[in-house]
């Protein structure tokens, strides 16, 4: 007992205790900032500007458009994202590690070039220095590799399956809303509305269309909105017919042995189905029971 004796309570001093620097601490520089790093980032927010200045006048700045965003390799944690200066462009996801889509409009796009204009904060000037380049969304870089191999050697088999998907804006319905109507006034000019069929998967905006030739594909890819162009392979396309099972003529199917065992995740296989439990050669919980 002695030997654990005597014990030492140690108080802290006032000094020992120090408050995290409000807003995270001192902005992260990745290079330098001077004048050329900054004309450089002014220049590449005015070219996006322009190559979008025809869609922003034909949509009367109702509908953002989407640029690319690149950030230095070194600076794509989301901790380094450049809030500062991109103020409402904001970043809607992701294409690379380390690049990213941002909405923009005419009116978002000028705000950033004012605020990387008079670079007064230290956080703007960090930002700028985490940048590597803004650039529009080319369009050929929206046309899967699959699809422009296939254009070149085997189009006639995959021109029904045409898969487009459209930009998600954050989760904004009445802007989503807005981009879909715009792209179907697009497919409608191009005669191509009516061989459009949407099809559901998970929160994804993806269509099916039947396309004619080539140029239509170089046609979809330029629309503003259309966020990839691609194609649907067969074992990828939803059956669309139905047909309703009675669970018990499963009863009525004849047992084959086979020495073929399917693993199988899933959450909902209870304990209680008749019909899959006799089936069920080794069943593992991975969640904690509930009390």
């Amino acid at each position: 007992m002695d030997k654990n004796l005597p014990i030492k309570i140690v108080l802290p001093r006032k000094n020992d205790v120090k408050p995290k620097p409000a807003g995270g601490g001192k902005p992260k520089f990745f290079g330098t900032f001077d004048n050329k790093v900054q004309t450089q980032i002014i220049h590449s927010l005015k070219v996006v500007n322009n190559y979008y200045s025809d869609f922003f006048r034909e949509t009367h700045n109702a509908i953002p458009a989407t640029a690319l965003l690149i950030m230095k390799d070194e600076a794509c944690a989301k901790s380094h994202t450049p809030d500062a200066l991109l103020g409402n462009n904001t970043i809607i996801g992701a294409k690379d590690l380390n690049q990213f889509y941002i909405k923009i409009t005419n009116t978002t796009l000028g705000e950033s070039i004012s605020i990387a204009t008079k670079a007064e904060s230290e956080k703007v000037q960090a930002n700028i220095t985490a940048i590597q380049n803004i650039i529009p969304i080319d369009p050929q870089s929206k046309i899967s590799s699959f699809l422009q191999k296939t254009m070149r050697t085997d189009f006639e088999n995959y021109k029904r399956n045409i898969k487009i998907k459209l930009f998600d804006f954050d989760n904004d319905e009445e802007i989503n809303t807005r981009v879909s109507q715009y792209v179907f006034k697009k497919l409608r000019d191009l005669n191509l509305l009516d061989k459009l069929q949407p099809i559901f998967h998970g929160k994804s905006k993806l269509f099916k269309i039947e396309v004619n030739d080539e140029i239509d594909i170089l046609k979809l890819s330029e629309i503003v909105g259309i966020q990839s162009v691609d194609v649907f392979h067969q074992y990828t396309l939803p059956s669309f017919s139905t047909e309703k099972i009675n669970i018990q003529q499963l009863d009525n199917i004849p047992h084959v042995d086979s020495d073929t065992i399917i693993g199988i995740i899933d959450g909902g296989i209870g304990n209680k189905n008749a019909a899959l439990n006799p089936y069920i050669i080794n069943k593992k919980s991975l969640l904690s029971k509930i009390n």
